[in-house]
Order: structure tokens, then sequence, then C-alpha cells
């Protein structure tokens, strides 16, 4: 089972960076609402994704920023989430001075999950990734039999569980357990990259 679990992940980290290099050569025509099947914003989607999961703090968000009223409410939204997390990478977030902007954004995703499971997913990367760097863990002792929201340690502990059981079958599809197996094996061996790994990423990835 481990072995096909290794395999699974190998298949769908590959085929996810398929994406990459489809984008048609010359000058690419700036949209403000890139089209669901926008070959250069799914890369870049793919981009924000890699660079949450392997720790990276990346250079520039390149997704496509909303526009109010530029288009429905629903895509409006997946928009400004996408965005979102895309500022949230570029915080140096192990900086002490970046405390309160990584605690905002953060608050900021959590309010545009929308029942999303793919966006619960990534905005508890997020929290892990976010709060783990400064944040003791509960242990088995001193584990509360009731977790409070506001507090951090309580925060990380549910983010954890939450990706953990979504890799080991709650997840909907094997997308989703493969990339949460993915992001809980970086926590045991953080150096480690993903398989063939060079954040849900395809050119309809929502």
């Amino acid at each position: 089972m481990v072995y096909t679990g290794s395999v699974e992940s190998r298949t769908v980290w590959t085929l996810a960076t398929m994406v990459r290099g489809s984008e048609i050569n010359g000058a690419k025509e700036s949209k403000a609402v890139p089209a669901s099947d926008d070959v250069t914003e799914a890369t870049n989607r793919l981009d924000v994704f890699e660079t949450l999961l392997t720790g990276r703090v990346a250079a520039v968000n390149p997704l496509t920023a909303p526009i109010p009223g530029s288009t429905d409410h629903h895509r409006l939204r997946e928009l400004e989430f996408w965005h979102t997390l895309g500022n949230f990478v570029v915080l140096p977030y192990e900086d002490s001075n970046a405390v309160k902007d990584v605690d905002d954004t953060l608050s900021a995703l959590r309010n545009l999950l929308d029942g999303r499971e793919n966006r619960d997913v990534l905005y508890s990367i997020a929290v892990i990734r976010g709060l783990g760097q400064r944040v003791s863990e509960y242990t088995d002792n001193d584990t509360p039999l009731h977790l409070d929201e506001s507090d951090n340690k309580s925060k990380l502990l549910v983010a954890k569980k939450f990706v953990s059981d979504e890799a080991a079958g709650s997840g909907t599809t094997n997308v989703i357990r493969r990339l949460c197996d993915l992001a809980a094996r970086s926590w045991a061996t953080p150096s480690l990259p993903p398989p063939s790994i060079h954040s849900t990423a395809s050119p309809e990835a929502k």
C-alpha cells in the first residue's frame, strides 16, 4: 500500500506539472478574468502550490488579482482566494516581523473557503506553514477535550489532523488524497521535496 501510494503521488504530480510549458509562445494577452482553462493561470497556481508545499518564499505573486464586478460572485471568490494564497507565499513567514501579516492573510483565506474541499486543504497547509514555526504543538498528555478556534495551538492541531485525515482516505478524490499525503510527508522530512517536483493544479483547478 505504501508503494502504491508513492506511485499515485508521483503520477498525480507528473500530471499536474504537464501544464508547464503548455503556454503558446509569444505575447500573452492580459485579461481581467482569465478563462477557467487558462494555461498561464493554471501554471501560476501550480507554482504557488509548490511554493506553499516546499516552504519556500516566492519573490512575487503571479496570480490574477480580482477586480470587483468583473465576473460572477463565485468566480470572483475563487480568484480572490488564489490571489490571497499567492500573497501568503510571498510573506517571509519565519521572520518575526511578518507575524501580523501572516495571521491577517490566514484570516482572509479562511473567509474565502466557501465550503470547497480544495480550499480547505490549501488553507490548512498554509496554517501549518504559518504557525508551525512559532507555535509548540500539543502532546498526547496536554491536548484539551475542546479546542479553541482562537488559539493558535488548536488551529495547528486541527489543520494537521484535517490534512492527515484527507491523506488517509477522507479526501474525496485520489488527487486530493495524494497531494495531502505529500504535505503530510513534508512535516516529517521538511527538506524532502515531493516526488518529481521541480500548494490542486490543472487548467480547470478552481
